[in-house]
């Protein structure tokens, strides 16, 4: 189930916090337990976190250019996902049986810390930070051994988005 920052009013205490992510990710057991499992609503299980189990999703995001509000470096994530155990065994079993509503893309990255970024619009290319959570289609992911801080300020300088604008006019 997809929920929006609206409509998250009285599940904040079943959320994922980022430092709880951060474990996640930091644990390779622990990530294919979650990935594969979901959390845990049972006490005592390896993939139980204090009964929460609704977790950030990345979907991309948009900008307001007239007010000057632009995606770049750091933007709160506005969607979450229940990502329990039962949800999880849902969305694959809706998948093994080939439903259009389940497609589940890019499982070696799910729960990695990383950049997302957008292509398009006056001032793309912007780059933020992306949590150690799940993600979109439309979420453009960037993965990297290097620092994402240090990767950001690269991708987000005038001489990178300038030869990115002109190689991808040149295509």
């Amino acid at each position: 189930m997809l929920i929006s920052r609206l409509g998250i009013n009285g599940f904040e205490k079943f959320i994922i916090d980022e430092e709880e992510l951060l474990e996640i990710s930091n644990d390779t057991k622990l990530i294919n337990i979650i990935k594969y499992k979901g959390f845990s609503l049972k006490p005592g299980s390896k993939n139980y976190f204090n009964g929460k189990y609704i977790i950030p999703y990345e979907k991309g995001g948009e900008s307001d250019i007239d007010s000057g509000w632009l995606p770049n470096f750091y933007v709160p994530n506005s969607y979450f996902i229940d990502w329990s155990e039962k949800s999880v065994n849902e969305l694959f079993l809706a998948q093994k049986n080939k439903q259009k509503q389940a497609t589940l893309r890019n499982q070696a990255y799910w729960f990695k810390t990383g950049l997302t970024f957008s292509l398009t619009g006056f001032y793309a290319p912007t780059v933020r930070l992306k949590s150690p959570s799940m993600f979109d289609n439309k979420s453009s992911g960037i993965f990297t051994v290097y620092n994402e801080k240090i990767s950001m300020c690269i991708l987000t300088s005038r001489i990178q988005k300038y030869l990115m604008k002109t190689s991808l006019c040149i295509l």
